[in-house]
Parts: structure tokens; sequence; C-alpha cells
């Protein structure tokens, strides 16, 4: 179920393109001039898609994905072993 105020935009099959920063994200779906386009501002983005949208070695403030979130947790794990 949708939270209010939270807006859900399912992709159907429409590219996406992601640029700016904390607070000043844009969200282009779909192709400029077609009938199906749309821009979205946002603030933040969690980006829970199998592969990260952003493929970069450093992603811009505000942007979030599952991986990074494992990826922090497991290096901070103490050792396992004998």
């Amino acid at each position: 179920a949708e939270a209010p105020g939270v807006p859900v935009v399912p992709l159907g099959g429409q590219a996406i393109e992601i640029e700016g920063y904390l607070g000043d994200f844009k969200i282009h779906l779909g192709e400029a001039g077609q009938a199906n386009f749309e821009m979205l501002a946002v603030d933040l983005i969690l980006d829970l898609s199998t592969e990260p949208l952003l493929d970069r070695a450093m992603t811009p403030p505000g942007y979030f994905t599952p991986q990074q979130t494992t990826r922090n947790w497991i290096g901070r794990l103490p050792p396992l072993g004998r």
C-alpha cells in the first residue's frame, strides 16, 4: 500500500535518467518530447533496483542503495573464524 504523501512511480519499461545531488535530484522518465515523458524533482533517492541505477564508485549525497548499506556493514563486522 502506498503511504500518504509518498509517490510511487511505476517504470513500466520506461527509460530512466538520474542527475543531481542531495536536495536537488531530477529523475527523467521516458524520452523527452514523447507523451510518456515525466520529470520528477526529489530531495533523496532510495534505489531498490537489483543493480543500482547510478553505477559509480562514489554516489552523490542523498542517493542510497541497499548495496551501499550492505558494503558499509560488512566492512564493520569483526572477522569470523576459529
